[in-house]
């Protein structure tokens, strides 16, 4: 993997292997992997994995993987700008009307990217999501 992305590292690699330990999954990835996936996991996500990093130039990384390396879920790599803005607001314990005023947004727009990002995390909580949302953004970082 190394060798790959120093010779060609505009190359997208998705690496399908049987090992799903956690050391083995970060060392593709932080030698150039753009995707990761266990051989028994591939019949079924293969084509998924070969689109989003070919046609959406994503990172995509299998449950497994995320599982085993700590790597961040697909949905945490899907979040937009604003996502991550509102969710970072959440964290804070601002209402929605601070949040909208805040972010120079409508009320209603705040509840509608709640309501989403919910969607998105497979909660019907708040309380849940700010849980959710702590954990995506002390892992990403600033």
């Amino acid at each position: 993997m190394r060798h790959i992305h120093n010779t060609q590292p505009d190359m997208k690699v998705l690496a399908v292997s049987s090992y799903s330990d956690r050391d083995y999954i970060l060392g593709m990835v932080e030698n150039g992997a753009s995707g990761y996936i266990t051989k028994d996991e591939a019949p079924v996500m293969l084509l998924d994995a070969i689109r989003s990093i070919i046609n959406r130039g994503k990172k995509w990384f299998s449950p497994r993987a995320i599982k085993n390396s700590g790597l961040p879920s697909i949905e945490e790599q899907t979040l937009t700008k604003r996502e991550v803005e509102i969710l970072q607001q959440l964290i804070l314990d601002r209402p929605s009307d601070q949040i909208a005023s805040f972010l120079n947004m409508s009320v209603e727009q705040v509840e509608k990217y709640l309501t989403l990002l919910m969607r998105k995390f497979e909660t019907d909580s708040l309380a849940t999501l700010k849980h959710i949302a702590n954990r995506i953004l002390t892992r990403r970082g600033p």
